[in-house]
């Protein structure tokens, strides 16, 4: 038996993994260690108002920030029993898909260096930037700001998009557009003469698929009772999705909604490189659909206590925040799962029987985002 402790390098955090090999060099044992202390913001909105809350989960992540105050604002929204505006519901969803298309970016261009090299690896890493650059510009325009976007609130959104930021939207979108055309088709066509992507698609890593839509997210398609709680991995929980370990994000949504049946590791990253197409598509749409007229956010909010569950199809999977209202609107407590406690429950066992060679680029193709698995 050998042990080999490895620095997971190029992903979203700090994150160790152990594996233990057999004679055979294949693995017979995983340990994640996902390295950043615990920062508790479950316990920092209690007693607090769900004005200061959605903002203040934003700040869990810097990559999966517009995601995880959606999934906020959906959740108080149904404690509270109201729903917003349509215009507001279209711009939300135009935010978390900005948001995507940026972590998307970004895990492409910290994980290209495993799977191609030379001038091919040094090109398709300047798109992935610039790609992430006018991402982060979309989400501007839609949300106030490239990170943490100001104009998430609950009962929609804080402003409308106007004429002229419509007109920019379509733009930038025009130009993401032509660049995922490009990128899209030279990364996958790079994989072909790559040793490590041919070894990644002989692995099959299958697990059963949790997602709840292909975008956005539907909460009708998720029972909270179902998730359960693993042994601590370092200072993160993984979770299993009725009793048994699921996989979230990409792959999980192409396979159910799109037909997706690559099983393999490679697999995991061609349908986040499929899923890039996809998004611009459905943003298109959006955009078509906004009458910039229209109000975006609900004139008044009633306070009542209650509870309520947001769901949203994360860059890395289906995200769920719980919460509970008092009559004021004051948080009384907020339980949050995030993408990558599924997705760490996957690896923890999919990873047995896989030659260790491949551990760390196993996880790095499963994108973890560990600051939102230490929330």
């Amino acid at each position: 038996m050998q042990k080999v402790e490895i620095d997971i390098l190029r992903v979203a955090g700090e994150m160790g993994i152990a594996v233990e090999a057999g004679p055979d060099g294949r693995i017979v044992g995983v340990e994640l260690r996902p390295c950043p202390p615990v920062r508790g913001f479950e316990t920092l909105v209690k007693g607090r108002g769900f004005a200061f809350a959605v903002p203040a989960v934003m700040r869990i992540c810097g990559v999966c920030h517009a995601v995880q105050g959606a999934a906020m604002c959906e959740a108080i929204e149904g404690a509270l029993g109201i729903r917003p505006p349509r215009e507001g519901l279209l711009l939300r969803e135009a935010c978390v898909l900005a948001n995507r298309l940026q972590s998307h970016f970004f895990q492409h261009f910290l994980v290209i260096p495993d799977l191609t090299t030379g001038r091919a690896m040094e090109e398709l890493q300047r798109d992935a930037l610039n790609g992430l650059d006018k991402a982060s510009a979309l989400l501007q325009i839609f949300g106030g700001t490239g990170t943490h976007p100001m104009h998430l609130a609950v009962g929609g959104m804080a402003r409308r998009l106007s004429p002229e930021a419509l007109k920019k939207a379509e733009e930038v979108l025009a130009e993401i557009q032509a660049l995922v055309d490009s990128f899209a088709g030279r990364f996958e066509a790079s994989l072909e003469g790559s040793p490590t992507a041919r070894e990644l698609a002989g692995i099959p890593f299958p697990a059963p698929y949790l997602a709840t839509d292909p975008f956005y997210g539907n909460p009708s398609r998720i029972n909270p009772d179902l998730i359960g709680i693993q042994e601590p991995s370092g200072n993160a929980l993984p979770v299993l999705y009725a009793g048994h370990p699921v996989e979230a994000g990409p792959r999980a949504r192409l396979a159910k909604f799109f037909g997706f049946d690559d099983v393999s590791l490679l697999g995991v990253q061609l349908a986040r490189l499929r899923e890039l197409p996809l998004t611009v598509g459905r943003l298109r749409e959006i955009l078509q659909e906004i009458d910039p007229d229209a109000p975006v956010r609900l004139a008044e909010i009633p306070l009542r206590a209650g509870e309520g569950v947001g769901v949203v199809e994360a860059p890395r999977g289906t995200l769920v925040h719980l919460v509970e209202l008092d009559e004021d609107g004051n948080i009384l407590d907020l339980k949050i799962f995030t993408p990558t406690q599924f997705n760490l429950a996957v690896l923890r066992e999919g990873l047995l029987g896989a030659p260790a060679e491949v551990a760390e680029v196993a996880v790095r193709v499963y994108d973890p985002c560990i600051p939102c698995v230490v929330h």
